[in-house]
């Protein structure tokens, strides 16, 4: 059986020859969301380039040594460049000011963050004596747990730009918690108008960013802070595993001029022009469990998604969540409608706008719009025939059949090939939402 084979094309500025270029980063100093067309952003992502697959490794510029006496290293210029890129354009895309740099006391802290995540083998912003390596220096140790307090954390990755898009800015982890969809805190923070320096750390799979920092002066004066932004290119749309279930969760982040919202009155509907179909989110959407998923729990989990979070995680403090039951795709328009929200004066508002769904490669490859994810043989629906069919294929059985189409559904990864991973993540799915007694 022949494999699927999907060539990625990464920009460059040759690529982009004959489109308009912001090739400066600058600030936007009115500190209203600047607006940027579909070609003004395939030219900043030319001048700016990342590589946003999960496909290389970490290049240092000094060494790590793993074991005592401990030496969490420097990662080289190249690699705090591109991951500097990624954020850069998250930032243009979103329309709050990118001339954000890299500071080297902050890719410290970053980087010792996630060389101590590595050394104790778990996640967490706070830190204990007794997690460390007992030969690891008490001096190491309180870095750290400064850099742990002030980092977005995570681990799976080897690339910082994929862990960014796909773990940070989706911040959505239907695996085990639903915690982070609770409050975006990551996206939240990476997108905060006032962050002017950050930092990035990687060891091994265990990746750092430094994104607490508040120190830009100038005031932004925009209305609210959306993402998926007002387009949004399709290869950013996306995470790791089927773990979320294809869920991608929408925000808008109210800012100046509106009220704080509640979740008793705050309602949004969602309208995909590709779909034909109006997703509503109200309080009744709220699932608030902020711990392990068991049993019943993670196919609740699955449905629509919504709550209101005003926590003081950064300037966007007041942040509308809400995320529909599907994954949508490229060419595809949605209409926001926010209601059930006031501005300050004590008035009603209706905050209305539109995502549009669009590729950085010049002939996008469009899913169908009904396609189910991991569905093999194409009947309508994922099941464990599905599974069963793909291992047939992956073992080279002459007399089964598969279509592009099930070809397609199934590249769980989305990396253009079908490999045992994909047949992994499917099992995986299968057992979330068929668990045993």
């Amino acid at each position: 059986m022949k494999q699927k084979s999907v060539v990625i094309r990464i920009f460059t500025a040759a690529a982009a020859a004959g489109i308009p270029a912001a090739l400066l980063p600058v600030s936007a100093h009115a500190y209203e969301l600047e607006q940027h067309s579909q070609e003004e952003i395939r030219a900043f992502y030319a001048a700016h380039p990342f590589s946003y697959r999960d496909e290389q490794r970490p290049v240092y510029k000094q060494p790590q040594m793993l074991t005592a006496p401990y030496t969490p290293g420097v990662l080289s210029d190249e690699t705090i460049q591109e991951s500097l890129n990624s954020v850069m354009f998250a930032r243009y895309l979103a329309g709050v000011p990118y001339d954000i740099e890299a500071k080297p006391e902050l890719n410290r802290m970053a980087q010792t963050a996630s060389f101590l995540g590595y050394s104790r083998g778990w996640l967490s912003h706070s830190l204990e004596r007794e997690d460390c390596p007992q030969d690891m220096s008490d001096e190491m140790i309180a870095y750290g747990e400064e850099s742990l307090k002030n980092c977005c954390l995570e681990l799976g990755y080897c690339h910082l730009p994929a862990a960014i898009y796909e773990k940070d800015l989706c911040d959505s982890d239907m695996r085990m918690y639903q915690e982070t969809m609770n409050h975006l805190g990551h996206r939240r923070r990476l997108l905060d108008p006032k962050l002017k320096y950050i930092g990035f750390g990687q060891t091994e799979k265990y990746s750092a960013v430094y994104s607490h920092d508040q120190s830009r002066t100038e005031a932004f004066t925009g209305g609210y802070i959306a993402w998926p932004p007002e387009n949004m290119p399709v290869e950013l749309y996306k995470m790791r595993t089927p773990y979320q279930f294809g869920r991608y969760p929408f925000s808008v982040s109210l800012m100046n001029g509106y009220a704080k919202p509640s979740l008793e009155t705050v309602q949004v509907d969602l309208y995909s022009h590709q779909l034909d179909r109006t997703f509503h989110f109200d309080k009744d959407d709220f699932f608030p469990t902020e711990s392990p998923l068991k049993g019943d729990e993670r196919e609740e989990a699955c449905r629509n998604y919504f709550n209101v979070n005003n926590s003081l995680r950064s300037t966007s403090r007041n942040c509308i969540i809400f995320c529909p039951d599907v994954f949508l795709a490229a060419g595809d328009t949605v209409d926001v409608t926010v209601s059930g929200i006031q501005y300050t004066d004590g008035t009603d508002a209706v905050l209305t706008y539109s995502v549009n769904f669009f590729s950085l490669e010049p002939e996008p490859l469009v899913a169908p719009a009904d396609s189910v994810r991991g569905d093999t043989d194409v009947n309508g629906c994922f099941d464990v025939r599905d599974a069963v069919l793909l291992n047939r294929v992956l073992a080279e059985d002459e007399t089964c059949i598969i279509t592009q189409e099930g070809l397609d559904a199934c590249d769980y990864d989305e990396d253009g090939f079908i490999t045992l991973s994909d047949l992994s993540w499917m099992i995986d799915r299968l057992s979330l939402n068929n668990p045993q007694p």
